[in-house]
């Protein structure tokens, strides 16, 4: 599932990078841009401070198999 992540900081710099990027990065990207500590025990990384290696997989939840299939719902 590929899905572009667009972020607008003031007076950031514009880049586009492919790097993979997931919705548990939000909060640790939030919380640095807002000076706050990013705690360790967190699933994300600060996507402004670094960049997940390429081996990385990030779970994506899908209803798809409910919807297509009829198994697997999500709870």
């Amino acid at each position: 599932v590929h899905i572009p992540m667009l972020l607008a900081v003031p007076g950031g710099q514009a880049a586009v990078r492919a790097d993979l990027a997931s919705q548990v990065d939000f909060l640790p990207t939030t919380l640095a841009l807002a000076g706050l500590a990013v705690p360790a025990d967190l699933d994300g990384i600060d996507l402004l401070a670094g960049r997940r290696g390429d081996d990385v997989a990030v779970p994506v939840e899908t209803a798809l198999p409910w919807f297509d299939f009829g198994i697997a719902p999500l709870h």
